[in-house]
């Protein structure tokens, strides 16, 4: 499946993908979405809410990034859209031969020597997602120099995460739909 369609973004709906996930935990550091837009935009009540600059700026730096590492790295690793149960993952990156993914972020100049809270939830969500035991983390600020950081899987992170995304999904598939009837109180 093509990232960018509008199937793609149907599916996305259907499911919690990895950029809910910090938002969901609480450890985004955004304050958009909220856990209450999250949760229409998933019932398909609200369109999503993005910082379209950071998108177009992560997009540009991504494609850059992954063809230098697909000439250094002597291997493919397209786009790939994968599926888990209750979750989903849009990796920037699958070789399905050595089964790897890889993660690419923009990042400003202060970020490219850590993993902030909320990447780190997002790579334990696509590891869980491909079922892999690691993830290669690539970040840039220019999509010309990057920084290369392999993270493995944390089974005690992810199994303290599920239960809270879990009850998240449950709170989409069972809060009453919004409605549009509008109630007019009397003053008694």
């Amino acid at each position: 499946m093509q990232q960018g369609t509008q199937e793609w973004l149907e599916r996305r709906r259907q499911s919690i993908g990895s950029s809910d996930t910090p938002v969901i935990l609480g450890l985004s550091p955004y304050s958009h979405p909220t856990i209450a837009e999250l949760i229409k935009e998933k019932r398909g009540e609200a369109q999503p809410r993005k910082n379209e600059w950071v998108l177009q700026k992560g997009h540009e730096i991504e494609a850059k990034v992954r063809a230098k590492f697909e000439l250094t790295s002597d291997g493919e690793f397209p786009p790939a859209f994968m599926e888990n149960g209750i979750y989903h993952a849009s990796l920037d990156g699958f070789n399905s031969k050595i089964g790897m993914p890889i993660e690419i972020k923009y990042v400003g100049a202060k970020n490219v020597n850590n993993i902030p809270a909320h990447h780190y939830a997002q790579l334990m969500h696509l590891m869980y997602v491909s079922k892999t035991d690691k993830i290669l983390f690539i970040r840039s600020n220019d999509g010309i120099n990057t920084f290369e950081t392999f993270v493995e899987f944390n089974p005690w992170f992810w199994k303290k995460a599920m239960p809270e995304l879990e009850r998240f999904w449950k709170r989409v598939k069972t809060i009453p739909r919004t409605s549009n009837k509008k109630y007019h109180f009397r003053a008694g």
